[in-house]
C-alpha cells in the first residue's frame, strides 16, 4: 500500500513538471451587424502564454498543500 501512495505521489509530481502548455482561452462575441458584423476578442491571453505553466503550477501547489493540511487534520475523525 505504501509503494501504491509512492508510486501515486510520482505520478502527480512527473505530471506537475511535464505538463503542457496548451493554447490560451480565447473569448470571443460576435458583433451585431448594425455595427459591423465581426468577431472580437474581448480578452486577450496572448502575454499570458509564457507564465502559464508556472501560474498553473503555482496554483495547483497551493490547493494540493491547503487540501493535505485539511485531510491531515481530519484524519483521526476519518479514521475512526
Amino acid at each position: 500500500m505504501l509503494n501504491d501512495l509512492i508510486l501515486i505521489v510520482k505520478g502527480m509530481a512527473e505530471n506537475l513538471i511535464n505538463a503542457e502548455v496548451n493554447t490560451p482561452p480565447e473569448f470571443k462575441i460576435n458583433m451585431p451587424q448594425k455595427w459591423g458584423g465581426f468577431e472580437a476578442k474581448i480578452i486577450d491571453f496572448s502575454m499570458y502564454v509564457p507564465y502559464r505553466f508556472f501560474i498553473m503550477n503555482i496554483i495547483r501547489a497551493i490547493a494540493w498543500y491547503f487540501f493535505i493540511k485539511r485531510l491531515l487534520r481530519r484524519m483521526p475523525t476519518i479514521i475512526y
